[in-house]
């Protein structure tokens, strides 16, 4: 039997549409009822009895007449009663399944009725139930992504269902539902759409940093962002709005799981190929050249990862070269992540390039300091309080930029942190402040 176009594996979900499956369903009450008419309840009775939609693991089904679908879309349409709406989804999902022929069949049903084949799907997203709102999405991406004609109005109320489950504080569901965008992406034309969701991204990027998950939903999560590095528009802009790089460099550095490293040195290939006039510089700032020599330095059984690496490296470690010490400098307070690096202790550099901190409005300034308010990591704190320290004594607008930005009130705050380097360097940068606003009166 032919893989479905939407796959899901998802254990609770599979019992759920087993339970669901095996339900009797009393169609004749609902003929009572007035709700069917007698000519959809033969339709439906002659239908159970004679179509079994998995016959073998190996042999696909018959493909299923247009008459008896366009049935389950128009009850799909009209009946209100979940566990009657779980029913049919569990039916038109197995049907679709079966064979891909019925996907296209389905898909032809679009003039038969306004809305159709999309319309009765997208009523089950807001139904308040986890199991149709899933099921539903799976089968919308069957028919979305294998269709010819982009859903582009349809496809609003759809990603805003998606995107909403990531955030679920269930697990299977956050689970299942990253599988389906997994399978939504690979067609091109929705990639763009999913990445201008306001929260399409952002979902991704917090189900990511979550502390729970496992190496397989961290996998599918990684695969989608990968995926949407092909495209350049997104290549040119994903850094710089989500800052995925070191969120993405941790996980390299930490996982044992060699599909994982593929997709995140896949992206970082992208983001450089796809952009590099943009994200060299987000990749330098983050230390990916040495990233990419760590990896490189492991046993790989994917060539594709061997080559990823060897093209970051060659790449990065040239453009490397080309900085000079300021570009380096400037490149670790922009990444945020500082250490002692040659430039900080170097009076030559500073007396060159204290001033430059002011340019821009005081960018690099503004970086120093934001780091000394918002930072725990004491080796942060201790290089930015040094380097405030050596910015005052080499810039002549240093005292007064200091007091006025607020690092001097920071200074005097982290003499008493706890850690001893800490406090030695805030020591030493207020007497430089002390010092230098002494002599300049």
């Amino acid at each position: 039997m032919s893989v479905p176009l939407a796959y899901v594996v998802n254990p609770f979900f599979d019992e759920l549409t087993l339970n669901i499956r095996e339900r009797p369903m009393s169609w004749e009450g609902y003929q009572k009822a007035s709700l069917i008419t007698e000519s959809e309840l033969d339709l439906l009775r002659t239908f159970e009895t004679n179509y079994t939609p998995n016959k073998s693991d190996n042999q696909e089904s018959e493909p299923v007449s247009e008459t008896y679908l366009l049935l389950l879309l128009d009850l799909l349409n009209k009946l209100v009663r979940v566990d009657t709406l779980q029913y049919i989804l569990v039916l038109i999902d197995d049907i679709l399944d079966a064979n891909p022929e019925n996907i296209k069949i389905i898909q032809n049903l679009k003039n038969s009725r306004q809305g159709y084949p999309i319309e009765p799907f997208l009523k089950c997203l807001h139904k308040d139930d986890d199991f149709l709102a899933l099921k539903a999405e799976k089968i919308l991406t069957a028919l979305i992504s294998t269709s010819e004609e982009v859903y582009s109005p349809a496809l609003q109320p759809f990603l805003d269902s998606l995107v909403l489950q990531l955030s679920s504080k269930t697990p299977n569901v956050a689970d299942i539902t990253v599988q389906i965008l997994q399978s939504l992406l690979k067609n091109v034309s929705y990639r763009f759409q999913f990445y201008s969701h306001s929260q399409g991204i952002s979902g991704l990027i917090n189900l990511l940093k979550s502390d729970q998950l496992n190496p397989q939903i961290q996998y599918q999560i990684l695969f989608c962002i990968w995926i949407l590095t092909f495209q350049t528009k997104i290549a040119n802009e994903i850094q710089f709005k989500f800052n995925i790089l070191p969120i993405l460099s941790n996980i390299a550095k930490s996982t044992v799981k060699e599909k994982i490293v593929r997709v995140i040195v896949g992206t970082f290939k992208n983001l450089l190929e796809r952009s590099p006039d943009v994200n060299i510089q987000y990749l330098l700032n983050f230390k990916i050249h040495q990233l990419s020599d760590t990896l490189s330095q492991r046993k790989w059984t994917d060539e594709e990862i061997v080559e990823d690496l060897e093209y970051l490296k060659e790449n990065l470690e040239a453009a490397c070269q080309d900085l000079t010490t300021w570009d380096e400098y400037r490149a670790e307070l922009e990444s945020g992540i500082l250490e002692w690096s040659p430039p900080h202790n170097s009076p030559h550099f500073w007396k060159e390039n204290a001033s430059k901190l002011e340019d821009e409005n005081n960018e690099l300034l503004n970086i120093l300091i934001n780091i000394l308010n918002t930072s725990n990591d004491p080796l942060y704190l201790s290089v930015a309080a040094h380097d405030i320290g050596q910015y005052v004594q080499y810039s002549p607008k240093g005292k007064s930029l200091i007091e006025e930005l607020g690092g001097k009130r920071r200074i005097m705050e982290l003499m008493t942190h706890e850690n001893h380097d800490v406090k030695y360097h805030a020591l030493v940068s207020l007497q430089n402040c002390l010092m230098h606003s002494w002599d300049k009166q």
